[in-house]
Parts: C-alpha cells; structure tokens; sequence
C-alpha cells in the first residue's frame, strides 16, 4: 500500500522560524505549469474541479493516476491526461516519504478549472476541495 498525502494549495513545512515550501506545494506548482485550459473551454466558459489519484515513484514517474472526484464538463478532464503525459517526470518525491517496501508515493490532487480567479475567495477554494478530498478518500 503506498502511502497517501492530501494536497492543498497551501501546503507548507516551517522549521527554524522561517517558512519552506514544502513538497506537496512544489508538486502542485510544477502540475500547474502543464495545465493548459482547452480553447473550447474558454470559449463556453467552462469550469469545473478534479480529483485525481496520483501514484508518483521514487524517480518522479507517473505509473498511474485517475479521476476519483469531478464535476468538471469531458472536455476539461481530457486536459488532465494531457496535463500528466507532459508533466512527466515531476520532481521525485523525498526519500522519506517512501515506506519500507514501496517504491510509490500516493497524492490526492485537486485541480480547478476557472475562468477568472478572485483571490478573496483562495482559502474557501483550499476548504472546499480538503472536504472533498476526504470524501473521495473515503469513498475509494
């Protein structure tokens, strides 16, 4: 069983007073380079939000992933098979993640798909999609 980390838009470590990025945040960040909005989408203002399953190995492959939560219109989730192939490799996870005798790391991954993002409403966003990252959790 690999082990499973919750991924948030605003995941960071703090250690010696000072705040670093951590991992779950750089993997988000360097996933949301690749995440290209599909013209269709813009065109009928099309949005939606995804929860993928990401399974990551220790060389920053991505053997598996899938869709375990949307309401995002086809045409949007198309772009997230797009969004892995090209992101591929991410940056490896750090070793400690990895337990005895697994050689992947497990994520759930919330992506949003929005026309205009308003920054007031970033932290109802990040609540929104941590309540539906347990469900899907739970649920699979």
């Amino acid at each position: 069983m690999a082990v499973v980390f919750l991924l948030s838009s605003t995941s960071y470590a703090y250690s010696a007073g000072h705040q670093e990025e951590s991992y779950e945040a750089k993997l988000t960040k360097y996933l949301a380079r690749f995440q290209k909005y599909p013209v269709s989408g813009k065109l009928y203002g099309l949005e939606g939000d995804v929860i993928i399953r990401i399974q990551i190995d220790k060389s920053g492959r991505v053997p598996y992933y899938r869709i375990v939560h949307d309401s995002a219109h086809p045409t949007l989730k198309e772009s997230i098979k797009k969004m892995i192939e090209s992101a591929q490799p991410v940056p490896a996870p750090p070793k400690n993640y990895f337990e005895k005798n697994n050689d992947r790391v497990e994520f759930m991954l919330p992506i949003a798909f929005r026309q205009k993002q308003n920054t007031s409403n970033l932290q109802e966003i990040d609540k929104i999609f941590k309540e539906k990252i347990a469900e899907a959790w739970s649920n699979n």
